[in-house]
């Protein structure tokens, strides 16, 4: 099962006019055990796309959500072959690693890109979705430089999807790290990247600071704030504490704490408002991109559209039906101590609203890095009980996300599923068919067509339980806070948006 992010409506809120200089003051909820970007960790959310770049980025929705649309970030440009199998990307030339040894703030090449290639595909544990030689259902066979600016990609078979494929900003995706990693210095220790920010300070379990890129930014004049500073808070209390005393420019509020804190602290802006909109999860959330969502209430949905409802009392019979006429006592893996009280939050909640039918769980809480990832993220499926996982996709395509855990060619990520119950991790050849055929589809309309009958599949069978519903929310800042949720990333990606903050010093907490 996993546990997913509530959907947010548009932000009724104006770009302002950027100014640069002053210290964003935001948070973070666990501590960086590495900083390789090739190893998946709970800060990534938080800060991949504050130290790190890629060939291509989602472009951010601009006063509302991101439409999916794919730009470049540290490629200029790229262009695809008349037979789709060679894609040959130009770099941007002012892009800049950061002012740290052995790299010193030098330019970012077309060899840093290929020696990033070679890395990424021995260690990532989503190399499965790109490279040929894991996977045969993944495009790329070779990459190679052939001018210090230029990098051309081959391919098995064309991609239409290819851009999204290397667009992804989790962790373990395929970001743009020195040649020298390794060799030259230890990318779990020390972080050089070439994205708007470097660290400047960490100490362990207290905080991590950053300045702006002294090598210089490829996308000038961003960043805005001249740093940032990302005290570790773990506990919510202690968090909120701090927003209302000015100590943070923003903080995840909880929405039944929201009134109440926008009343004692009237300073604070409060951003999106009503009216509320709420809609019920397919096996794709409803704050996916546009068109690709198809909502299990509505009457193109079909007949498999039932499934997506809260009855409990037909729950209750399903149950007895199988033979559990005492219900069902289970085992309920998560983390412990990465994501945040949140994270717990929902999943008590989705909890006691299984009980209701009779699951009974026993709470079985591990660590992220050590425990969940080896054990019940990467096993295909091979573990007892209930995991409760946020899959971080490879791919900021609508289809080739879902295929991170439910094709199987995926690699170690897919959950392991096969249509007959056999346990064989077969699959299911109809959902099989539609995502091979959506990678090679050029026709966008056609490719939601797929992601509609997926969802269809997905609902008759179950294979996958996403959060079962989200509501538009409402979100609190500091007026110093300009452009906040103005410019947002995919899944409201704090790491996306940040190099868009600046910050008014005019304003309250700045201002007394």
């Amino acid at each position: 099962m996993r546990q997913s992010p509530t959907w947010s409506s548009k932000a009724k809120t104006r770009r302002s006019r950027q100014k640069k200089g002053g210290t964003l003051k935001t948070y973070i909820t666990t501590d960086v055990g590495s900083w390789d970007p090739y190893l998946r960790g709970a800060w990534f959310g938080t800060l991949g796309a504050v130290v790190f770049s890629r060939l291509t980025i989602v472009k951010p929705g601009a006063g509302g959500p991101s439409n999916g649309d794919v730009a470049g970030d540290l490629a200029e440009s790229w262009e695809t072959s008349p037979d789709g199998l060679t894609v040959t990307f130009k770099l941007k030339p002012n892009a800049h690693f950061h002012t740290v040894a052995p790299v010193n703030g030098r330019a970012v090449d077309a060899q840093d890109v290929v020696a990033s290639w070679d890395r990424w595909k021995k260690i990532s544990g989503t190399r499965s979705t790109v490279d040929n030689s894991a996977s045969p259902d993944a495009p790329v066979q070779s990459l190679s430089a052939t001018d210090g600016r230029t990098v051309v990609m081959k391919l098995a078979f064309p991609s239409v999807t290819l851009p999204s494929l290397i667009s992804a900003s989790v962790g373990q995706a395929f970001h743009i790290v020195p040649k020298e990693a390794d060799t030259g210095y230890n990318p779990r220790n020390v972080a050089i990247g070439s994205g708007p920010y470097q660290v400047s300070e960490q100490v362990p379990s207290s905080r991590i600071n950053f300045k702006r890129n002294g090598g210089g930014y490829h996308d000038d004049p961003r960043p805005y704030a001249d740093a940032a500073e990302y005290p570790v808070i773990t506990e919510y209390a202690t968090g909120l504490a701090a927003f209302k005393a000015g100590q943070l420019h923003r903080f995840e509020v909880r929405a039944e704490d929201t009134l109440d804190t926008k009343k004692s602290v009237p300073d604070l802006n409060m951003y999106q408002g009503l009216p509320v909109d709420s809609a019920w999860s397919s096996v794709v959330e409803p704050d996916e991109f546009a068109g690709w969502w198809l909502d299990p209430k509505g009457k193109d949905f079909g007949p498999t559209g039932k499934w997506y409802k809260h009855d409990v009392a037909e729950a209750k019979k399903l149950v007895s039906a199988a033979g559990f006429n005492s219900g069902v006592t289970y085992q309920s893996t998560r983390a412990g101590g990465n994501y945040g009280p949140e994270y717990d939050r929902q999943i008590d909640i989705m909890e006691a609203m299984a009980a209701d039918a009779g699951f009974k769980p026993n709470a079985n809480v591990v660590n992220y890095q050590n425990v969940l990832i080896p054990q019940y993220q990467e096993v295909r499926g091979e573990f007892e009980g209930i995991g409760w996982m946020l899959r971080p996709p490879s791919s900021s395509d609508p289809i080739d996300k879902l295929a991170e855990y439910m094709f199987t060619g995926s690699g170690p990520s897919f959950i392991g599923y096969d249509q007959n119950g056999k346990g064989d991790h077969s699959g299911d050849p109809r959902l099989e068919d539609l995502m091979r055929k959506s990678r090679t589809e050029k026709d966008t309309n056609k490719r939601k067509g797929y992601m509609a009958e997926i969802q269809k599949i997905a609902a008759e069978e179950m294979y996958i339980i996403r959060s079962p519903a989200g509501a538009s929310n409402f979100n609190l800042a500091w007026p110093a806070l300009r452009n906040f949720e103005y410019f947002r990333g995919a899944q409201n990606r704090r790491s996306e948006e940040m190099s868009y903050y600046w910050i008014d010093e005019t304003q309250k907490p700045n201002k007394s």
